[in-house]
């Protein structure tokens, strides 16, 4: 008799470490039934990453997967977990969603908080690339070929590496105090190819660049003529 499969969503941020998660569930184990991606409700842009949510709307599109958005209604850690408890429950009891997967790789803090949130709903925690090193997160990332634009930077980082592209110049220009794939908080990218994806996500660089905490943010919209398909959004 065969083992069940578990049926997981996966914590969306539609980065280099979701991408790397995506491949790592797809075995044997794992039904994934999605993404999830956290969404601030006052701009309908992606918490934590600041790209407006038309852009993971055509990253799911391209990957064919369900997309399912939690959208918080302020920077209170109160309503993001009552937001965030709320769509597990309904997750749960509709589709029978068993755990959420996140792309964490080494902070504790975060797995343990995200397990204790994943645990009031009765739901476990995975951790696919959990404790990889910075150079095999790089190499699994452009080993499949991926394709990602840096769109914030930190202020340790010259302002010149805003805007280029995600691969191994990318990383040889870097610093030696930056951690190579980023997990220090140097750099964040935005995948539009990959090997699940379609179609290449249409995307443009605006003129804007934005101060947003230590981060300088570099604005991305969608072409959105160029979008084929669908609306997989629940």
């Amino acid at each position: 008799m065969s083992k069940k499969r578990q049926k997981v969503l996966l914590a969306w941020s539609g980065g280099k470490n979701s991408s790397i998660s995506l491949f790592e569930l797809k075995s044997p184990d794992y039904s994934i039934e999605g993404i999830v991606s956290f969404v601030r409700e006052s701009d309908k842009k992606l918490l934590n990453h600041d790209y407006d949510e038309t852009l993971v709307d055509a990253q799911a599109k391209s990957l064919e997967m369900n997309l399912y958005k939690i959208y918080i209604p302020s920077d209170d850690q109160e309503a993001f977990e009552t937001s965030f408890h709320l769509k597990m429950k309904e997750l749960k009891s509709s589709f029978g969603i068993e755990a959420l997967a996140f792309g964490d790789v080494y902070t504790s803090e975060a797995r343990l908080y995200r397990e204790k949130l994943l645990k009031k709903n009765g739901m476990e925690a995975i951790f696919p690339i959990w404790g990889w090193k910075a150079e095999f997160v790089n190499q699994a990332f452009f080993g499949m070929s991926h394709q990602a634009i840096v769109y914030a930077i930190a202020k340790k980082l010259p302002p010149a590496f805003l805007g280029r592209n995600l691969n191994q110049s990318f990383v040889d220009d870097l610093p030696p105090s930056a951690n190579p794939a980023g997990l220090n908080g140097e750099f964040q990218a935005f995948v539009y190819e990959g090997p699940f994806f379609q179609w290449k996500v249409p995307f443009r660089m605006g003129d804007e660049r934005k101060q947003i905490g230590n981060m300088l943010v570099l604005d991305l919209e969608l072409n959105e003529e160029l979008v084929a398909g669908h609306n997989r959004v629940n």
